[in-house]
């Protein structure tokens, strides 16, 4: 597991210039090259939390649920404390599970896409240079790339993200034997 992203809302809607003058370094907020505020509660290395004025906001970068939720409250602490008054976290869920890996070879991937099925593939090389493979069971998305890097995104749990995942090097492996 590589990556898990949460979204929600606070209570209430923030004045962002304010609110990143306040915060200092561990915050970023450049409305004319994008109109929410970066956040960094945990270091520079740690999730990403983006802001919107309108109180919602997208946490992405933690490897865990147990640290996503936690980046969620210390992010809500970090605004309460920089704007002097509590901010409650209206709703937050999971929204996404992203898992990825490598075959560890390169991949043929004209072949490839006649192999796993032309209904469930998108190959457009001059537009993605990879695999856009959509599987029905699991309701996600793999790329596939040339360089054998594989990544699963969309689901909504660990377990189908590992699956998926698990599966799909299967198939690849089995058509390169």
């Amino acid at each position: 597991m590589v990556n898990i992203v949460g979204s929600g809302a606070f209570d209430l809607e923030l004045d962002l210039a304010a609110l990143s003058n306040t915060l200092g370094g561990i915050a970023e907020y450049e409305p004319e090259i994008y109109p929410a505020m970066y956040l960094r509660v945990c270091g520079q290395d740690g999730p990403l939390a983006t802001i919107y004025g309108t109180g919602k906001f997208i946490i992405v970068g933690s490897d865990n649920k147990d640290n996503l939720f936690y980046v969620k409250e210390e992010v809500a602490a970090a605004i309460t404390e920089a704007i002097e008054q509590p901010i409650n976290v209206e709703w937050f869920e999971i929204q996404n599970y992203v898992h990825k890996g490598d075959i560890g070879r390169e991949l043929d991937l004209n072949a490839l896409t006649i192999d796993l099925g032309l209904t469930k593939i998108e190959y457009e090389p001059e537009q993605f240079p990879g695999i856009i493979y959509r599987s029905d069971e699991y309701g996600c998305v793999v790329l596939i790339f040339r360089s054998g890097k594989v990544v699963v995104t969309g689901t909504e749990s660990k377990s189908d993200a590992e699956t998926a995942y698990r599966e799909i090097i299967e198939q690849i492996e089995e058509l390169f034997e």
